[in-house]
């Protein structure tokens, strides 16, 4: 037994939507308009990974010649002689001298909003005073 095929087609059937010349006009303005955004986009796109690529090998590149600056700074330093310093001349760091240092840092005053906004107000204060003498 054969097998009958259905032989009905399908009829796809279109849609037509009358456009006034105007707005066939502003369609096709847009649609060139974004072509030519997406092509403005696409290349940036690809400058940038251009960029990329350039800016990963000047990494690369900075980072091997650092490398090589240490090595030589390390040569160096081993090949300078050490000298003796006695230990008279070695001022020695004591806990009361850290302190000390500690203490002069400390004295500066940070400016804080309510000592900008007192001093504002002394000044308007001073302002006023000589303007209704």
């Amino acid at each position: 037994m054969k097998k009958k095929k259905n032989s009905k087609k399908r009829k796809e059937s279109s849609i037509h939507i009358r456009l006034e010349e105007s707005e066939a006009k502003r369609g096709k303005v847009d649609i060139l308009s974004s072509e030519l955004n997406l092509l403005k986009i696409s290349r940036s796109i690809s400058n940038y990974r251009r960029l990329r690529n350039l800016e990963s090998g000047k990494k690369f590149l900075i980072a091997k010649l650092l490398k090589e600056v240490k090595l030589n700074i390390d040569k160096i330093r081993r090949e300078f002689p050490h000298p003796n310093i006695p230990e008279i001349l070695k001022e020695k760091v004591t806990p009361s001298k850290v302190e000390e240092v500690e203490k002069k840092e400390l004295k500066i005053k940070p400016i804080t909003r309510g000592n900008i906004e007192s001093q504002l107000m002394e000044i308007q204060e001073k302002l006023s005073r000589l303007q209704s003498q």
